[in-house]
């Protein structure tokens, strides 16, 4: 039918348009009583004694009753002693096994320690898990257990237990063994030995940094709380007047100190998106400024990149200083002191022991 529109000439009411307006008006009664009882539909409940219209909006708040304690599972709250870094820290070293068999934390209890610290790259170089890096799988320095990195992810994931991972940077003998080009040399044209006949891989050498920088990821990824990071930097102390310069020892100490920053800055930079702490065992000299020019460790670099600072508690107790008056305070809160006397540390100081024979 052809439709007009805008103004037309009146004809009157037609019984025909009455009956249409009515049908329109039972038409959306009808649309109005479905949409009702499609929204009440959501609130009516059936029970023995028939049907009830629930309303939310017209019901009371009711008192919150207890649960049955039966039935309440409760988060288990962190450690106090462990939840603020380095307070009330006692670090025991364990082996490997406790991790993975489930008796580290009698072990922490027997000795008043909360803190376990695993050895997970030792001074000659050995990994205490399986590595995918080929520069360990060549050196034989990885494990090949395949069900042990699982093992260790299991007991890192166990409630209320903190755990280390001590790593050897660049005091290594396996990969310096097999990879000449990332060692520091000797005069003599060999690999470099300190009084322990271990040898070095250099901070200057990127196969070594990369390597190293490699393993904490994966130790990051294996679970562990911290990374604790010893021999970090250029060796020091007896024998270094054998270390031949060159590229991989320059003699300009900045260059050192250049090369210990930057892997530093890089060994933060990798624990960091995983939420891991970063430590570094250090000494005294170097806190107090006297190793920049042999290890390329300063203050600074240590402040600057270090959440917690692990001294032998001996050049503690003979007095250090801390980087300078003003900087004092920032060190002292960042301190592990290690434990190497013959008597038992104060069961409720901050300590840490790293000698398994002093364990027992």
């Amino acid at each position: 039918m052809k439709r007009s529109y805008g103004y037309h000439s009146y004809h009157g009411r037609g019984r025909g348009r009455a009956a249409r307006i009515t049908l329109i008006i039972i038409a959306v009664l009808l649309l109005l009583l479905i949409l009702t009882f499609l929204f009440l539909s959501r609130y009516l409940v059936y029970t023995d004694n028939g049907v009830r219209l629930d309303l939310p909006f017209f019901e009371e708040q009711e008192p919150q009753t207890p649960a049955d304690p039966g039935l309440v599972v409760e988060s288990p709250e962190p450690s106090d002693d462990v939840a603020e870094p380095f307070k009330a820290y006692r670090a025991l070293l364990l082996p490997i096994a406790a991790l993975t068999d489930g008796t580290a934390e009698e072990s922490l209890a027997a000795a008043g320690a909360n803190v376990a610290v695993f050895d997970m790259k030792t001074d000659e170089g050995m990994l205490g898990y399986v590595s995918a890096q080929q520069d360990a799988v060549n050196a034989e320095a990885s494990q090949s257990d395949p069900v042990l990195n699982a093992a260790i992810t299991t007991g890192n994931g166990r409630d209320n237990l903190y755990t280390v991972a001590r790593i050897s940077c660049f005091r290594d003998l396996q990969v310096s063994s097999n990879r000449l080009s990332c060692s520091i040399l000797s005069t003599n044209g060999y690999r470099w030995r300190d009084p322990d006949r271990i040898r070095w891989l250099s901070p200057m050498s990127t196969g070594a940094v990369d390597y190293v920088l490699g393993v904490i990821d994966e130790l990051c990824k294996l679970g562990f709380d911290e990374i604790l990071l010893d021999h970090c930097a250029f060796p020091t102390g007896e024998g270094i007047d054998t270390i031949a310069p060159g590229e991989n020892y320059p003699a300009d100490p900045a260059e050192r100190e250049q090369a210990v920053r930057a892997f530093l800055e890089q060994a933060k930079a990798v624990v960091a998106p995983y939420g891991v702490k970063l430590s570094i065992r250090t000494t005294g000299a170097a806190l107090s400024g006297g190793e920049a020019e042999t290890s390329g460790l300063t203050p600074s670099i240590l402040l600057d990149n270090a959440d917690g600072l692990w001294v032998d508690e001996a050049e503690i107790a003979a007095g250090i200083a801390y980087v300078s008056d003003g900087d004092r305070s920032g060190a002292e809160e960042r301190l592990v002191p290690v434990w190497t006397g013959d008597t038992a540390p104060d069961p409720e100081a901050n300590w840490a022991i790293l000698d398994e024979k002093k364990n027992g």
